[in-house]
């Protein structure tokens, strides 16, 4: 954390809100608001709250602004957590996380993307659950008979399976392999070797490792799925240029999109944390919709 100043309203006697900036002094004079900060600019003075300045700027850096709410209600109640919406104006941007339970391990922070203004109300897409709890995140694809073609950035494999299994759930869609064990369990591997990410109920995200050694669905989705001499084929696109040793009678899995694929976030409580701009805005009042629910954190 950089430089922070806290600040105490002395009407209300508690504390407000927390500022990117570390002044040395303040001073008022004919009711405006200065403060200076060791410079080496001929600058001795910052007005504070100008019109001529974004509301977020200090000593000619401009900084964004955000606030963070915790919801609360029937605290004791497990709930299932639907959608978020914000009433104020609609300039508000960036990135913006809704997380739920966050004193729980691991963290359950979802992404709400930027706000879409939707009949002049801002609403977030709550993201969905990263595991594998509901089991829509892993799906079989087959098992890589032979290596039907190697190309530069691609692999196309001869499949056991049905052409509705050979299509991607989803453009965005990542692919792994699987190495069935004599216990009857698996071992996940990515197209070059071993995975840092465990893939299990808690997976949560792959490593910046694993996203360069795992596969990718063509630009071209008509070309993920084609016939050979009447033989089901299914292309991977690599990140590496490098050919990997074809992975022949292993299982190919798809990793589909948690934000779309995964469980709905479930707790006791939440919070919001928005990223406001640097702009003037409103803000009226977030809102968060969910439902009761008895079964606990995992769905069960």
């Amino acid at each position: 954390m950089g430089p922070t100043t806290i600040a105490f309203n002395t009407k209300t006697g508690d504390w407000r809100t927390r500022y990117s900036f570390l002044p040395n002094c303040y001073g008022f004079l004919n009711k405006l608001f200065f403060s200076n900060n060791e410079t080496d600019s001929n600058q001795v003075a910052w007005l504070h709250n100008s019109d001529t300045e974004p509301r977020t700027a200090y000593y000619g850096k401009t900084y964004g602004s955000g606030i963070s709410v915790t919801f609360n209600e029937n605290v004791s109640t497990n709930k299932i957590y639907k959608s978020f919406s914000l009433e104020g104006s609609n300039n508000i941007t960036g990135e913006n996380y809704f997380v739920v339970n966050t004193d729980n391990s691991p963290v359950k922070r979802y992404s709400l993307g930027k706000l879409k203004d939707k009949g002049g109300i801002m609403y977030g897409h709550i993201g969905q659950a990263q595991n594998m709890m509901a089991g829509g995140n892993l799906e079989l694809v087959g098992v890589i008979e032979g290596l039907a073609g190697a190309f530069p950035g691609s692999m196309s494999f001869f499949m056991t399976t049905t052409e509705n299994d050979l299509l991607p759930s989803s453009a965005d869609s990542l692919y792994i392999l699987g190495e069935p064990q004599e216990d009857g369990s698996i071992v996940f591997t990515s197209f070059y070797g071993p995975l840092e990410s465990t893939i299990n109920s808690g997976f949560i995200e792959f490593t910046p490792t694993d996203l360069a050694n795992v596969g990718y669905n063509p630009e071209d989705l008509a070309q993920s799925v084609n016939y050979v001499n009447g033989r089901p084929v299914k292309t991977i696109a690599l990140q590496s240029p490098a050919f990997p040793v074809p992975p022949i009678g292993l299982l190919l899995f798809e990793v589909n999109p948690s934000n779309m694929f995964g469980d709905e976030p479930r707790g006791q409580y939440a919070e919001a944390i928005i990223s406001l701009g640097s702009q003037q805005y409103e803000l009226y009042s977030l809102n968060v919709d969910y439902e009761p629910t008895n079964l606990d954190h995992s769905g069960q």
